[in-house]
């Protein structure tokens, strides 16, 4: 089915049976056949055949963009049984910043193992620019951002939406815990640095409503998110963290969470590796990693 499928992506790209027999090294007749066979299956008319010219009809438009998508789905599947059977055994370097190494990577890379035992992975830690630069510079096979920084070297694959929130010490009595965009800005705040990607999320959500960051009453900023912890819980300040990182606070009661009404802040999460990395093992990671359900 897979090479039927091959044939009539090659005859709908050329629009010609001859030139897509020569691109797949079979007969004519051949390539012929598999599109016989193909609308017989479904019953439908694939292509439109007059005055030696062809074109795909409106369902060979519809079936040419599911075909592409369970190709790509097949190279996939190679590459991954490739991996499994021919290169088991190795190490795989991977870079992330803080937050993602202490929140997201165990639990990633705990699941993993479990199912490659003779593959090693190394965790180097580092803020965004280290981390980008060691995968620039191929001291990293894979690495993980909070953002797609459009490199052209760079392959960038969404693999998980994080919620920011905005969280205090569970003692705080001074605030309800919901409050209005108005409130928001009133209370005293512990931010990242300016260019963390945390802050700039923040900054994008703002701006999408009209708002500035420079409104927000920032009282602190401390590039370090176990500092940040310290502080709110010894004291009635609030700051914005990703719920991963508060989620054991957040259970033990040590913290708790503000909401906003009309307002929520997000930030996204790329599995990233240079275009030109086709080492299996990474191919096996990255898509280990892409089709994990990641919480």
């Amino acid at each position: 089915m897979d090479f039927r499928l091959s044939v009539f992506i090659s005859v709908a790209h050329n629009l010609s049976f001859t030139e897509a027999a020569n691109e797949l090294k079979i007969s004519q007749p051949a390539i012929t056949n598999h599109i016989k066979e193909l609308e017989k299956q479904y019953d439908i008319k694939l292509f439109d055949r007059s005055n030696g010219r062809i074109k795909l009809t409106y369902a060979g438009e519809i079936f040419l963009s599911h075909a592409e998508k369970i190709i790509e789905k097949y190279k996939v599947l190679n590459y991954t049984m490739g991996a499994l059977i021919q290169d088991s055994k190795g190490t795989l370097k991977i870079g992330a910043n803080s937050i993602v190494s202490n929140y997201i990577l165990p639990k990633i890379c705990a699941n993993f193992n479990s199912q490659n035992k003779n593959i090693g992975l190394s965790i180097h830690t580092g803020n965004n620019k280290q981390v980008e630069k060691a995968l620039l510079e191929k001291k990293l096979d894979i690495a993980f951002f909070d953002r797609d920084y459009k490199k052209n070297e760079l392959s960038y694959h969404l693999i998980k939406r994080e919620e920011l929130v905005v969280v205090t010490s569970f003692g705080n009595k001074n605030i309800n815990e919901i409050i209005s965009i108005d409130e928001f800005f009133t209370i005293p705040l512990i931010l990242r640095e300016k260019d963390s990607d945390i802050t700039r999320a923040i900054d994008k959500t703002l701006i999408g409503k009209g708002l500035n960051i420079s409104n927000v009453n920032v009282v602190m900023c401390i590039d370090n998110n176990q500092s940040i912890l310290g502080v709110l819980r010894n004291s009635e300040l609030y700051s914005i963290l990703p719920k991963s990182a508060v989620k054991e606070h957040i259970n033990n009661e040590s913290l708790k969470i503000i909401d906003i009404n009309d307002l929520s802040f997000v930030s996204k999460l790329y599995c990233t590796h240079l275009k030109d990395n086709q080492d299996t093992l990474r191919i096996l990671f990255s898509n280990f990693v892409i089709n994990s359900n990641i919480a």
